[in-house]
């Protein structure tokens, strides 16, 4: 498993509510994920959004945020001739057959297109709806 892999995965798991000590006021990352959740914020794969309340449960829009926004990065650090792959030239590549009722958003668009995500039904996407680890 890759070291980002390794970052992404521990970040998914504290964002999603797993129960954990909480630091302080419980804004902050817990002790065990503070080093992993810097490293990650600082090579760019958490969303500016995402970058407090940790003790919170994530909601599937954030989940696919965070998710496409770590795709991106991984695919750009690895690909130092192709580094400007964004979520609109992803997009501009390919068709959508899916139009969920309930977000526009690309980074959902993205992620369901790759296979990364699904919505509750073929044309509802549930964004505020709290993911778990399941």
């Amino acid at each position: 498993m890759s070291r980002i892999s390794v970052v992404l995965l521990s970040l998914a798991m504290l964002l999603a509510g797993t129960p954990v000590m909480a630091e302080g006021n419980g804004d902050g990352p817990s002790n065990w994920a503070k080093a992993e959740v810097e490293e990650a914020i600082a090579i760019g794969l958490v969303p500016d959004r995402l970058q407090s309340n940790y003790q919170a449960p994530i909601t599937r829009d954030e989940f696919a945020e965070l998710l496409v926004q770590s795709i991106i990065q991984k695919h750009n650090d690895k690909n130092k001739y192709d580094r400007d792959w964004s979520i609109e030239s992803f997009l501009e590549r390919i068709t959508l057959d899916v139009e969920f009722e309930d977000t526009d958003a690309d980074y959902v668009k993205m992620a369901f297109v790759l296979g990364s995500i699904n919505g509750v039904s073929d044309t509802k996407f549930a964004p505020d709806r709290l993911i778990t680890r399941q």
